[in-house]
Order: structure tokens, then sequence, then C-alpha cells
């Protein structure tokens, strides 16, 4: 009972709680930046920066397929300009560089380019 009381009365009780509330709410932002690296489009590359490339790509081809039946625009033309690139991002990466940290930097980078990309596939 008196460890109760010793962290549960008065103002302990205030920073008690307020600790409590912190420690879950960056629990909560870890869970959730853990959900969305990738934001799900890499879930079966792992750490390989070479398959998170190549699912980027196939995901890229995928949805060029989808596009390239709506003739009423050029959004395959639009698409194109989003995601080709004259130097592929994991060439740029310094070979030095571990692959885990490769793949989290392609993962994030391409992942938002994804997204984009997929905006504009729902805006059609």
């Amino acid at each position: 009972m008196n460890v109760f009381r010793k962290y549960f009365s008065g103002i302990r009780t205030l920073w008690s709680i307020l600790a409590l509330v912190g420690i879950a709410a960056i629990a909560t932002a870890v869970a959730l930046l853990v959900q969305t690296e990738g934001r799900g489009y890499f879930k079966d590359a792992g750490n390989d920066p070479q398959k998170v490339y190549e699912a980027y790509l196939e995901h890229v081809a995928e949805y060029e397929r989808e596009l390239a039946g709506d003739e009423d625009y050029n959004w395959v033309g639009i698409m194109r300009g989003m995601t080709r690139e004259a130097v592929p991002m994991i060439a740029q990466l310094p070979e030095e560089m571990p692959d885990k940290e490769k793949a989290r930097l392609l993962k994030s980078y391409y992942g938002d380019i994804l997204a984009g990309v997929e905006k504009l596939k729902n805006a059609r």
C-alpha cells in the first residue's frame, strides 16, 4: 500500500500519468511507423535493396497496365514522368552503406513515389 501512495498521490500522480501517456504515445508511433514503412509495397522484399527495387519496378509496370486502358487522357505519360529515373536511386547509394539501410531508404523513396502514382490512379 505504501508503494501505491508513494507513486500515486499528489503531484507524483500527475507526472506518473503523463509519463505513462508519453510511453503509450511513443509505442503507438513506433508501431505505426513499422507498419507504414514502404506502405506495404515492399513487404516481401525484406532488407534486400535489389528486391525492393524489383518490387518497385513490378508495381510501376502493373500501374502502367491499369492506366493504359484509359485513352481519354495521357495517364501513362504522366505516370512515367513520375516514375522514370535517369539514374536509379539504387545506383546512387554508396556501396559501403549496409544493405539494411539501403533497403530502408529505397522503401521510403520508392514508397512515396508509388503512393503518388496510386493517388493518380484513383483520381482518374
